[in-house]
């Protein structure tokens, strides 16, 4: 890299100090004194770098792509991690609500006659539909307590939602099911409905209990996580 630079007379004391200060430079100065002005050209060269010194550049650069790449893979995993949260704590309330209104309704229902009774049932006509949200809180406590160790959390409130899902899902079937399927839904008058009716209430009132301690479990697993996973 080649170029000129033109001083007058005053001031070639600086430009000899500036070519002084240019260590890494290699050049020569040409003095013309034709119009009472000094030539200054200077040849520079670029000095090459020892390969030790670009091989440490280019490891420093590597380093510095795989930290980006660890970086955006842990900002996948903490917005994964979040979405996980949300829906297991939405559809785990979400399940809470049918059992829940049955908690609520059983001790006015307990009191009632057959007749009126059996009226009162088909208020829950449809809400089979709800077994999908308790099979989604299922799944989402489940991979809640999957993640969270991979991620360096802790995973015992979260399996224990888990596991409270299951419980309540193992009671359903257990219990109420064959109950609904001894009185066709509540629309046949069996001998023993009276016994039928209190194994009825008796297992949605469980499933209330069951379901709150998951919600309660997930909220926990959820809240003692440090802001930077949440």
């Amino acid at each position: 890299m080649n170029f000129s630079v033109v001083f007058d007379i005053e001031s070639w004391t600086r430009a000899a100090a500036l070519i002084m200060a240019k260590a890494p430079c290699h050049g020569r100065v040409t003095f013309n004194l034709s119009q009472s002005r000094f030539y200054l050209k200077l040849s520079q060269r670029r000095v090459r770098q020892p390969l030790r010194v670009r091989s440490l550049r280019i490891l420093a650069t590597n380093e510095t792509r795989i930290v980006d790449e660890s970086a955006r893979l842990g900002e996948y995993q903490v917005m994964a991690l979040r979405l996980i949260q949300f829906l297991a704590i939405i559809l785990t309330a979400l399940a809470l609500v049918p059992s829940g209104a049955h908690l609520a309704a059983m001790p006015n229902k307990m009191a009632m006659a057959q007749a009126a009774y059996f009226v009162a049932q088909q208020v829950y006509a449809g809400w089979a539909f709800f077994g999908i949200v308790l099979f989604g809180a299922l799944a989402a406590n489940l991979a809640h307590a999957i993640v969270l160790p991979k991620v360096g959390r802790s995973c015992g409130y979260a399996l224990a939602s888990f596991l409270f899902i299951a419980a309540s899902l193992v009671i359903f079937f257990v219990w109420t099911f064959p109950t609904n399927q001894a009185t066709n839904n509540w629309t046949v008058v069996p001998e023993n409905w009276n016994e039928l009716r209190s194994q009825w209430e008796c297992s949605h009132a469980a499933n209330a209990v069951v379901t709150f301690a998951a919600l309660v479990c997930v909220v926990i697993a959820v809240l003692r996580q440090p802001s930077q996973a949440r």
